[in-house]
């Protein structure tokens, strides 16, 4: 079994049931070992800000790469078909909140980053001694967006627009990315980190209450050939259903229970 999917399964047994919609986990391939290997780390950056990551007609909020706050507003909006012949709101079952106002961008994505940053260099230290490089200096390839097929059991009163979708990385074919001196590099990307009030996100069946959501992923890549070695995908969400307009101090709450339960599957999942 995937060391990351073994370690999940036993924090949703110690968890209990409710854990259960709180880690949102794919079937990844085994941590490498480090062993023999010098191993670098590149700073973290944000998906929604790399070439191609966000795909055409969409904006980050809605591809689900938004790192900020949402807030929700103004009723919702209703999908079928009216009277005469068109689509519009009041004509069906309500799909998503009507406004969403994004704000909090400046102040989130630099507190993601450096979060991601250090768990990353927590994980790595635990069985290594890693090297903060700087950032390279070309682009990094978005990995690539594939839509996951079929429903999740979160799906419906979910915290998060749907259809979902997965993350497959891609190899890097412009061998300057690389310092000299590093066999491998790991590459952190913030996928999504926000929090919100109560509403309703898009393609739910059912709105949700005040909430906040984290999705990290990481690259190891090799420097000789740029191949990729490994890579992790984890994502975690925390409700609070009872309250709907939470204060400052609540949301933080709410991204630092995000940000713990990554961090108890982070240890020994990039390298090992």
């Amino acid at each position: 079994m995937n060391r990351l999917v073994h370690a999940a399964l036993l924090t949703l047994l110690s968890g209990g049931c409710a854990a259960k919609q709180d880690l949102f986990l794919r079937e990844l391939p085994d941590a490498p070992k480090a062993e023999g290997k010098t191993v670098g780390l590149w700073p973290s950056t944000l998906l929604f800000a790399q070439p191609g990551a966000v795909p055409e007609g969409m904006d980050s909020f809605t591809a689900g790469l938004f790192v900020g706050n949402v807030v929700h507003s103004g009723g919702y909006v209703y999908a079928g078909v009216d009277g005469a012949g068109e689509v519009g709101e009041e004509a069906g079952l309500p799909v998503r909140s009507k406004e969403f106002t994004l704000n909090a961008e400046a102040e989130y994505e630099p507190l993601a980053q450096a979060w991601l940053d250090a768990e990353i260099f927590s994980a790595l230290s635990d069985v290594t001694t890693p090297l903060r490089l700087p950032a390279p200096s070309v682009a990094i390839p978005a990995p690539t967006r594939l839509p996951r097929r079929g429903t999740d059991p979160a799906d419906g009163t979910d915290n998060i627009n749907l259809p979902r979708f997965d993350l497959v990385p891609t190899p890097i074919t412009d061998l300057s990315a690389f310092p000299a001196g590093v066999d491998w590099v790991v590459a952190p990307t913030v996928v999504l980190y926000y929090s919100h009030n109560g509403g309703w996100f898009i393609g739910q069946r059912m709105g949700t209450g005040s909430g906040a959501r984290v999705r990290v992923f990481w690259t190891v890549y090799d420097t000789k050939t740029g191949a990729v070695v490994s890579y992790g995908d984890l994502e975690a969400r925390a409700l609070s259903p009872y309250v709907l307009t939470p204060n400052k101090g609540q949301l933080e709450d709410l991204l630092i229970e995000c940000e713990e339960k990554i961090h108890r599957l982070m240890q020994d999942a990039v390298v090992r």
